[in-house]
């Protein structure tokens, strides 16, 4: 009789045991803290799998993942382009960011840049890196994560919390204010460019400014990240700045090929080279014109009289142009 009690007893302590655990897995890439209803406890998982127990009365442990890898944040000053993501019904998640993020120049232009930050996590088997960790985990909101528990039932149980929510909560504010204090300190594209291309040992470069910028701001946050480093990118001036000087250019490049045009014009005298452009210019235009559906073109040099010029099919009989003045005009100079 005593042997059936001890073994049910056995059996009933095997199924609390068994009742009252409840395994996470911390991934191959993280590290874990739990989170008990008294504070966070003294032992930081390594991956694997962890137990956290299970809840009673709504209360309960909670494990707080934090990502080791993918330590890059990119903050960006541009036009908000674009669309925010969507659910599964197709409407959007959040409302679209309409604000226009570019940096002010001094000369009040603008420009858009992005800026590459490579943190890293606190060396967390130190003294100062273990308290650094805790204070990541204890002053940033982490992302639930939907774990399935052993009851098929999505809970909250699992948070995480990544180096981007770490510097967005607690640095990004600081350093796009700076950032923009130093876009506005260089007057225009061309100096701002001419620190871009420096390398960043050079104390003018804009690397190693940004990165002065960025490193200052963690510190006086006192920020739980270490800066790997801070690189900016894909900088370019506004898109309709870059139009208009593509526009000027074009047209200068037309201006220097017309006087060279007409420089090669007048240096014969005789006026057979201005005979021979005038007669294929006036090929060209009858060309385009009949191409484009006209039968007349109407030709005058703006010294003498109006010409008209009958393209093929029309009911003119008779094609004139003034293009023998210049051929005259040499002929009268060689007889004197």
């Amino acid at each position: 009789m005593k042997s059936i009690k001890l073994f049910f007893l056995c059996l009933f302590s095997v199924f609390a045991v068994l009742g009252c655990s409840d395994y996470r897995t911390v991934g191959p890439d993280e590290i874990g803290l739990v989170l008990a209803p008294t504070g966070f406890e003294n032992t930081i998982y390594p991956p694997g799998q962890v137990d956290i127990g299970d809840t009673s009365e709504g209360k309960g442990s909670t494990l707080y993942l934090v990502q080791l890898t993918g330590l890059d944040v990119k903050e960006s000053f541009g036009k908000a382009m674009q669309a925010p993501p969507k659910t599964e019904d197709g409407k959007p998640a959040e409302a679209p960011d309409t604000e226009d993020h570019r940096c002010l120049l001094g000369n009040k232009s603008v420009l858009t840049l992005d800026l590459r930050n490579l943190f890293a996590f606190p060396d967390y088997n130190t003294a100062e890196g273990r308290k650094d960790l805790l204070r990541a985990f204890a002053m940033t909101s982490a992302e639930c994560v939907n774990s399935t528990n052993t009851d098929n039932k999505t809970d909250c149980r699992v948070k995480r919390i990544s180096a981007k929510t770490i510097y967005d909560q607690q640095a990004r504010q600081e350093v796009r204010q700076d950032v923009r204090r130093l876009c506005a300190s260089y007057h225009d594209f061309d100096e701002i460019f001419e620190a871009f291309k420096l390398p960043k040992e050079d104390a003018k470069s804009l690397e190693y400014k940004v990165t002065q910028i960025v490193a200052k701001v963690m510190k006086a946050k006192n920020v739980p990240l270490r800066l790997v480093s801070a690189s900016p990118s894909n900088l370019k001036e506004d898109d309709e700045i870059i139009r208009a000087r593509t526009l000027e250019s074009a047209a200068q490049g037309q201006i220097n090929a017309m006087r060279e045009l007409v420089a090669y014009l007048d240096a014969d005298k005789t006026g057979a080279r201005r005979l021979v452009y005038q007669y294929q210019e006036m090929n060209r235009i009858v060309s385009q014109a009949n191409a484009n559906g006209h039968n007349t073109v109407v030709l005058t040099s703006g010294n003498g009289p109006v010409n008209f010029v009958p393209l093929s099919g029309s009911a003119s009989k008779e094609v004139k142009a003034d293009v023998s003045a210049p051929a005259k005009k040499a002929e009268g100079e060689k007889k004197e």
